[in-house]
C-alpha cells in the first residue's frame, strides 16, 4: 500500500476518497437545521483536490459525487481508494473486499480499479485524510460567519474557495496543486464518451 509521500506515486495512477462532517443548512421558513456531508477526492501525486457537499453518504449521492469529480478532473485515475462505507464496500476484507455492485458498475464504466483502504489502516489513504483536515480547517474558518440556506448556495461558496485552495502553494510540492496537476493530467485516462448514469441495486425476496 502507498506511502504518504507524493513522490512515491505514479502520475495519474491513484486518487483517494473520503468524507467528513459538513456544514449545516438552515431552512429560513421553518428554522430546521439539515446536516450535510463533505465528499473529498484527492490525486495522490499532485494533491489536486475536488470537494462537494451532499445530504448523505448513500449510494446515489456517493456515485453522483464521483461523476462530478471526474468531470472536474477532466480525466480518470487508474485506481480509486475509498473508505469502507457501505456505498463502496459491502463487506470489508484485508485482501479481497466485496465491492458494492453499483460502485463496480461505475468502476467498469470508467475503466478503473477500486482498492478500498483496509479497516483501521489510516495510512492506506493518508493523503486524502490529511487533505481533508487542511481543507476543512481552512474553508470552514473562511465561512464561519456565513449562514447557508440551500445545498446549491453552500456548494457555490465551496466551488469558489476550492479554486483558491488548489492555487495555494503546497509546502511539500513547492508549487500549487493546480500547477502539479497540470503535469499529472497528461497521464490520466480519458473520460468515457457517455457520462455514467447512476442506478440503484436492491436485492429482492
Amino acid at each position: 500500500f502507498p506511502s504518504h509521500d507524493s513522490r512515491s506515486h505514479i502520475s495519474g495512477e491513484r486518487a483517494e476518497i473520503d468524507y467528513c462532517d459538513g456544514i449545516d443548512i438552515l431552512d429560513l421558513a421553518t428554522g430546521e437545521i439539515t446536516k450535510t456531508h463533505l465528499f473529498v477526492g484527492v490525486f495522490c501525486r499532485s494533491r489536486y483536490t475536488y470537494a462537494e457537499f451532499s445530504f448523505s453518504q448513500k449510494s446515489v449521492d456517493f456515485l453522483n459525487s464521483h461523476v462530478r469529480m471526474f468531470n472536474f478532473f477532466g480525466g480518470v485515475p487508474s485506481q480509486l481508494a475509498p473508505d469502507n462505507l457501505k456505498s463502496a464496500v459491502n463487506k470489508a476484507h484485508k485482501y479481497d473486499p466485496d465491492i458494492n455492485p453499483a460502485y463496480q458498475c461505475l468502476a467498469h464504466h470508467y475503466n478503473l480499479a477500486v482498492v478500498p483502504a483496509r479497516v483501521r489502516t489510516p495510512k492506506d489513504k493518508a493523503i486524502v485524510e490529511r487533505s481533508v483536515q487542511i481543507f476543512q480547517k481552512w474553508f470552514y474558518k473562511k465561512v464561519r460567519k456565513c449562514t447557508f440556506t440551500s445545498l446549491i448556495e453552500l456548494n457555490k461558496a465551496l466551488e469558489e474557495h476550492l479554486v483558491e485552495f488548489n492555487n495555494k502553494k503546497h509546502r511539500i510540492l513547492g508549487c500549487s496543486r493546480l500547477e502539479a496537476f497540470a503535469e499529472e493530467k497528461k497521464d490520466l485516462n480519458p473520460l468515457p464518451e457517455n457520462e455514467f448514469v447512476v442506478r440503484t441495486h436492491k436485492r429482492v425476496t
